[in-house]
């Protein structure tokens, strides 16, 4: 179960890794809109400024979401083995009993 939840995790981050390639990918694109803009525009600049506001405005936005995601992913696996580790230990501890029981029935 947790390596299902661990592999679902993965694709989560796989997931959002490529969403912020593609709005890197979109930034490039906008800075080079915004540039040829500026040239044809020449005395428009207060649009061209406005416009470069609002895509700094959301790139902002998007890595707090980015960083906000990434933080939250992190406590999940951080969880995940925490309780990965209780279960191996208490595997562990039920194999040695096993064995236990087992080299009594043995000696008997």
């Amino acid at each position: 179960a947790l390596s299902n939840e661990q592999k679902k995790l993965e694709e989560e981050k796989q997931q959002w890794n490529e969403m912020v390639e593609k709005e890197r990918l979109s930034k490039q694109l906008i800075e080079e809109k915004t540039r040829e803009l500026q040239q044809t525009l020449g005395g428009q600049e207060g649009t061209v400024k406005e416009m470069q506001e609002l895509y700094e405005q959301r790139e902002r936005d998007l890595q707090l979401k980015y960083e906000n995601e990434e933080t939250k992913l992190k406590e999940e696996i951080s969880s995940l083995n925490e309780k990965n580790n209780i279960l191996l230990t208490s595997h562990a501890a039920e194999i040695t009993r096993l064995e236990s029981s087992n080299e009594e029935t043995i000696s008997q």
